[in-house]
């Protein structure tokens, strides 16, 4: 299976993972307009494996989630449920297997200049193979 499409498989995958297991929307595209809480697929970045000819990529998938209103803590909670659908987990879906999976990065703003809007950025880090 060819690089790309082991990059689909894994955005399709943890996209799905997350629509299942967190509630609330999730969206890859943003449709104009849409106001919190949501969680969006952000940035996708991808390595080779080592060996020239293995089918295996290390994918690193970004999940922000966005939160409007005074208690942050409902932010956490949400991030926490994030770490928890995929976080050491492992996935077959949209002919990927993903393995090796781990939150390996997080951040949760201040409030931004409305004072009500928070967001956060976590990293998920993955072997991705065909299944």
């Amino acid at each position: 299976m060819d690089p790309i499409n082991l990059i689909e498989g894994a955005r399709s995958a943890i996209y799905v993972r997350l629509e299942q297991m967190v509630g609330g929307p999730v969206f890859d595209h943003l449709p104009q307009d849409t106001q919190p809480p949501f969680r969006k697929i952000g940035e996708i970045e991808w390595q080779a494996s080592d060996a020239k000819f293995d089918d295996t990529i290390r994918v690193t998938i970004e999940v922000i989630t966005l939160y409007r209103g005074e208690d942050r803590a409902e932010l956490v909670a949400m991030v926490g449920a994030n770490r928890a659908a995929l976080h050491d987990q492992s996935i077959e879906d949209g002919g990927v297997v993903i393995q090796q999976l781990a939150e390996v990065a997080g951040q949760i703003s201040d409030a931004a200049s409305d004072g009500v809007t928070h967001a956060a950025v976590q990293h998920f880090e993955m072997e991705v193979e065909p299944a």
